[in-house]
């Protein structure tokens, strides 16, 4: 019996999965062609893609696009170039006039020399440079109220700038501005106590103050500075030829010609010291020397001419007055002198004309009231 039921039992639950697992295969999907597909329009697509007629128009207006900023680039840089020669040549300019102002200068046109400079344009002038060598020139034509106010001016704007002040020292001491010329020499052995110039000052504010000794050794310690240096052998040499000491005097001058050979301050300076020991002929050509290096200077060429009258050549002395009145017709050396010569000729008419004209020039020289009671 218990077999009977229990085979009909798994007989049954045999039949129940049987019919369990027909029923889950019978289970079919809908068909396919109950579902609708609805297209997705291209420009809401992800990929955005694109056309070959719009790959071309996107690749024609990426190469204008950098055509023009190419041709913007080569403008920009040729304008660039144009700006740079410019400036080039602008540069150029002021260097050759530099070039051809110091030309002058060193061959002592100093009025070509100072046409030049003032030609360049405001920013290039108003430099040390510049300043130094324009107040150079009018020293070199004796114009010291001039040459001062161009190195009073450079002081002002550059009160660190030493190099060549030397000449404005010397400047003072001809104006005999003691004070000015005590303020410098102070100021520059302020600044830097080592430079030659700075003793160069000491020595002509103590030359000035009659300190002859000490002006020596301040000129002595600017040698020991600048050992190269002409310009503090010529004072030197001046200096000693103040005090009477020739043979010094004559050194001096010689080692500056041999520093530099047209030096005309030391020639001069030799000549002078000629003068001083009578030896006309030698004086005659030293005077010849320096003017031949500054054919302009009247001075020079005055002091020619007296060694030529010393020479016995007073016509040609007298010729030589005449030249330098013709470069400076208000030079008050060459007048004294031309109308010394005259009276010497016995020519009182004209020299009593050149005497009046130089006591408006000179008012407080009494060589010239003496003369004229002559």
């Amino acid at each position: 019996m218990k077999c009977s039921f229990l085979g009909r039992f798994i007989e049954n639950k045999s039949i129940r999965a049987t019919t369990k697992r027909n029923t889950r295969v019978t289970k079919t999907r809908p068909p396919c062609t109950d579902v609708t597909i609805t297209p997705v329009p291209s420009s809401e697509s992800p990929n955005k893609m694109t056309t070959r007629s719009q790959v071309r128009s996107s690749n024609t207006n990426l190469n204008c696009y950098t055509e023009t900023i190419n041709k913007r680039e080569r403008q920009r840089k040729s304008q660039s170039n144009q700006r740079t020669s410019e400036i080039v040549e602008n540069i150029i300019n002021v260097f050759k006039l530099l070039g051809q102002g110091l030309q002058h200068l060193s061959q002592f046109e100093c009025r070509q020399a100072i046409e030049l400079f003032e030609t360049i344009s405001l920013k290039h002038l108003h430099t040390p440079w510049i300043l130094s060598h324009l107040a150079n020139c009018y020293y070199h034509l004796h114009d010291y109220q001039k040459s001062s106010l161009i190195y009073r001016e450079l002081r002002t704007k550059f009160p660190y700038h030493i190099d060549g002040l030397e000449y404005y020292s010397t400047v003072l001491w001809h104006l005999k501005d003691d004070i000015a010329l005590a303020t410098l020499a102070h100021e520059l052995s302020e600044t830097d106590r080592k430079h030659p110039a700075s003793w160069c000052a000491s020595g002509n504010c103590l030359s000035l103050n009659h300190e002859y000794d000490k002006a020596i050794q301040a000129f002595k310690r600017a040698i020991q500075l600048a050992p190269e240096s002409d310009y503090a052998y010529t004072l030197l040499g001046n200096e000693y030829s103040l005090v009477d000491e020739l043979e010094r005097a004559m050194a001096c001058f010689r080692k500056a010609i041999q520093l530099n050979s047209r030096s005309y301050k030391a020639w001069n300076g030799m000549a002078m010291v000629y003068l001083k020991q009578e030896k006309f002929q030698s004086a005659e050509f030293n005077f010849t020397k320096a003017t031949n290096i500054f054919q302009t200077n009247p001075d020079l060429i005055c002091h020619l001419a007296v060694a030529q009258h010393k020479c016995n050549r007073s016509e040609g002395a007298l010729s030589l007055l005449n030249d330098a009145l013709r470069i400076d017709s208000k030079n008050a050396l060459c007048k004294f002198h031309k109308a010394g010569l005259l009276l010497h000729l016995e020519r009182y008419h004209e020299a009593l004309t050149e005497l009046e004209q130089l006591r408006q020039i000179a008012p407080k020289e009494s060589l010239v009231y003496y003369l004229l009671s002559k």
